[in-house]
Parts: structure tokens; C-alpha cells; sequence
């Protein structure tokens, strides 16, 4: 799963945990980096964050994004989840808009989409 981690609400969090606890419930074995990922207090700069979640991206079949514009991190995990060639579902769909120019939030919908579709 990709989701915020660091600008996240208190009211973001218990819907992200309640998304992974369904998941979970369902059999599925859920990667959520803000609880699986051990450096997100040690590592000051970030990149061992990112390389520990790629890892996680790598044995994972489709991606769970949680959108949060603010979270700058999710957007470098996206990048890597492309990369790999990953499905994307997107979470909470309800809150991305279609934007006039380019943007994450197209590409977002763009990939959700194909996922739909597969």
C-alpha cells in the first residue's frame, strides 16, 4: 500500500488503518509503510524509506494508493510502483478530481483506470 505518512490526520489514519484492517480480515497480506516500514524514525533524508518500500512494491501484485496531495512521499513510491509496471487501485477515488493540465492526480486516474479495467 501507498499511503501518507507524515501530513496525515488523525481522521485520515483510522480510515487507512480501518482500509488495511478490511484487507487484512480478507485474507490479503497488506504492506502499510507508516506501520511496516521500520526507518521511518531512523532515516533523516529518506531514501532508505523508499528503498524499503520498493522492496515491499516488488513482491506485491497491485498497488493500494491512498491519495493525500500533500504527501510528497507517496508520490515518490508512485513513481517506483510505475517503474515496476504495478497495478494501481486508488483508494479513496471519491477525492480525485480530473485536472485540466498534467498532473498526479491524472496519472492516478489514468492508472486506476487500467486496473479497472484488467
Amino acid at each position: 500500500m501507498i499511503s501518507p505518512v507524515r501530513k496525515i490526520s488523525k481522521t485520515e489514519f483510522k480510515e487507512i488503518e480501518n482500509y488495511v484492517e478490511i484487507k487484512e480480515n480478507a485474507g490479503l497480506k497488506v504492506y502499510w509503510p507508516l506501520r511496516d516500514n521500520p526507518h521511518q524514525e531512523t532515516d533523516n533524508i529518506g531514501i532508505e524509506i523508499v528503498l524499503h518500500n520498493l522492496n515491499a512494491m516488488q513482491n506485491s501484485a497491485i498497488i493500494h494508493f491512498w491519495y493525500n496531495k500533500k504527501s510528497t512521499g507517496s508520490f515518490a513510491d508512485l513513481q517506483c510502483a510505475i517503474l515496476l509496471k504495478k497495478k494501481i487501485i486508488l483508494v479513496n477515488r471519491e477525492i480525485v478530481e480530473k485536472t485540466p493540465e498534467k498532473s498526479y492526480e491524472n496519472v492516478l486516474l489514468y492508472l486506476h483506470r487500467l486496473t479497472a479495467e484488467f
